[in-house]
């Protein structure tokens, strides 16, 4: 799907390289034992922990069986497309980064991520205008 693009950007936050851990995963997880991801926040909640503690392959995997259950997360979405570009699937990155706008069209954050798919994909007009309105959705953030 095609997206009207802002008509003016800003540069964002860039991506964090991620790099998994198996300890680090399981550190973060300790709060979970015992507990059954049902529902599609939990998963969420489960992909943030994996996320946070490098383990970004688990990460997608719960985050893509949250939006199977709800196509509607931002947060999932969000982190789906961040995720899948820095593992350098920018078709990917794109999908569910666009989802995650349309979803909430005033999150500077993935305007941003707009912007670094695009100037990872090499149009530099477009990542310009993306991260001009990043800045202008978010003037404080980093």
């Amino acid at each position: 799907p095609t997206m009207a693009v802002p008509t003016q950007q800003v540069v964002g936050p860039g991506f964090v390289g991620l790099a998994p851990s198996t300890h680090v995963a399981a550190a973060a997880l300790s709060g979970f034992v015992g507990e059954v991801a049902t529902s599609a926040a939990a998963l969420v909640d489960l992909g943030s922990r994996l996320q946070a503690a490098g383990d970004w392959r688990a990460a997608i995997d719960k985050y893509t069986e949250a939006v199977s259950l709800d196509p509607g997360l931002y947060a999932a979405q969000l982190n789906l497309g961040a995720l899948h570009l820095s593992a350098g699937d920018l078709a990917r990155g794109l999908e569910h980064t666009e989802r995650a706008y349309q979803l909430e069209p005033r999150s500077g954050e993935a305007m941003a991520n707009l912007g670094g798919i695009h100037r990872a994909r090499g149009d530099l007009e477009t990542a310009a205008r993306w991260y001009r309105a990043a800045v202008r959705a978010a003037p404080n953030n980093e």
